[in-house]
């Protein structure tokens, strides 16, 4: 913060600064700026938790959660070059909008995942993610540079693609965090409930007795072979909480995108019409 605070202060006194700040006058390059940070940690968040998600719960190989990624590749490669067809013949905010959708409805899918959900079902949240990954970007850059003068163009490309990058690493460090507290204040509320007042965990405890039984267990360690076998159970949906947590974390910050992507759109279009 220290440094960034230097460098504004730095770059205002320049004759031929690194980074022209005039370019965040324009509110529409500033909108777009805000879109892309945001939808840079959404994004890079998702790439960051999924598979951490198939490792962790899934334990899936890598080779299984590379091929994952397989249908939205398809995906994007058919819908970019439409998406960057459109983006010049219509206002932006009728290609964001119901990109964000989808990629929305994939996010919430995927913070409904646990440890029974199937490979066919990340493999279609990740399809249909990847609209809103076809569909928000282009446009976006197009309509946020176009607003700018020419002599601040080269400015605001590196500007706007630092803000993507700089949204992507700010929302990962943040689910990083979020994840592990997460994790502990799930795992806390869980284990109070292993307690002898607790009538489902003293079910649980005595079928998980019945099993260790029938596998050989001796009668004086099944007790504890038990408990031990139902914190383990516990931590392991402390973690999927904890991962669905964050996924709702990041469907938030894809719902915050909606309002400057279609402030975007409108002062783009209001700017056109002048």
């Amino acid at each position: 913060l220290a440094t960034t605070v230097f460098f504004i202060g730095w770059e205002l006194r320049q004759p031929r600064p690194l980074l022209d700040l005039a370019i965040f006058r324009h509110k529409e390059f500033l909108a777009g700026s805000i879109v892309m940070l945001l939808f840079g940690g959404a994004f890079y968040g998702v790439m960051y938790l999924l598979p951490q998600f198939m490792d962790a719960i899934l334990h899936f190989s890598p080779i299984t959660s590379g091929v994952l990624f397989t249908p939205s590749t398809l995906v994007l490669a058919v819908l970019v070059p439409l998406v960057g067809r459109f983006s010049d013949r219509m206002a932006p905010h009728w290609l964001t909008l119901p990109g964000l959708a989808f990629a929305i409805w994939a996010v919430c899918r995927m913070a409904q995942a646990d440890w029974n959900t199937s490979f066919a079902s990340l493999a279609l949240s990740m399809a249909l993610l990847s609209v809103g990954m076809a569909a928000v970007p282009p446009p976006t850059l197009s309509r946020s540079i176009a607003a700018l003068p020419p002599r601040l163009i080269g400015y605001g490309s590196g500007a706007i693609n630092f803000a993507l990058q700089l949204g992507g690493a700010f929302g990962t460090v943040t689910l990083v965090a979020m994840l592990d507290r997460r994790t502990l204040a799930h795992s806390d509320h869980l284990t109070a409930g292993l307690n002898p007042g607790n009538d489902m965990a003293r079910r649980a405890l005595s079928h998980l007795g019945e099993v260790l039984g029938r596998t050989g267990v001796d009668a004086t360690h099944r007790r504890a072979a038990a408990e031990h076998v139902l914190s383990g159970i516990d931590r392991i949906w402390a973690t999927i909480y904890a991962y669905q947590d964050g996924f709702l974390m990041v469907a938030t910050a894809l719902v915050a995108v909606c309002l400057p992507s279609f402030l975007l759109s409108r002062w783009g279009a209001r700017a056109a019409d002048r």
